[in-house]
């Protein structure tokens, strides 16, 4: 007899939102790489202390 999900597909979803930096200097430049077994995906390059992505990844 087989487990119940040897037939269906898993499925994951990461959203990605924002961030905060504290510091003083508005000089940094934010990006957000997810990595899961050998599937890797990154953001977009966002400059400034809150970077704001919205980026969801299936």
């Amino acid at each position: 007899m087989s487990s119940p999900t040897s037939s269906a597909s898993l499925l994951l979803c990461v959203l990605v939102k924002s961030a905060t930096i504290q510091s003083s200097d508005n000089e940094y430049y934010s990006y957000v790489v997810l990595k899961i077994d050998n599937v890797k995906s990154t953001t977009s390059v966002v400059k400034g202390q809150q970077p704001n992505w919205e980026q969801e990844f299936y």
